[in-house]
């Protein structure tokens, strides 16, 4: 995963995961309940990994996932990978670690 890349890369970098569950894949809301749920980092390795998810009894909860669908809503996210910058650009489309660094670098230099 690039983001781990990145994180080697530069350990000053905090990366946080908003699972942003897309209408066109069905599956992908409920994924996302369980990988919530936790443990968050192993449940998202293994979907990466295509390893198959538990799936969602009746008590996984639905509110992490619909906080994330309306702050994607809010911040104008209609596609993943998005990425956020903390001075607010949203770049969306994948991208590797050595891309995402030159992108903090790049906002780096305008300070």
């Amino acid at each position: 995963m690039e983001l781990k890349k990145l994180v080697a890369m530069d350990p000053s970098v905090v990366v946080y995961v908003k699972l942003f569950p897309l209408k066109m894949h069905p599956a992908a809301y409920d994924k996302s309940r369980v990988i919530l749920q936790g443990p968050s980092a192993k449940l998202l390795d293994d979907a990466f990994a295509k390893v198959t998810l538990p799936a969602p009894g009746p008590n996984t909860p639905t509110k992490g996932v619909e906080e994330n669908i309306k702050l994607a809503g809010r911040l104008g996210v209609n596609s993943t990978p998005t990425m956020i910058f903390p001075d607010g650009r949203v770049v969306a489309g994948s991208k590797s670690a050595t891309e995402i660094q030159a992108l903090f670098k790049v906002k780096k230099s305008h300070k």
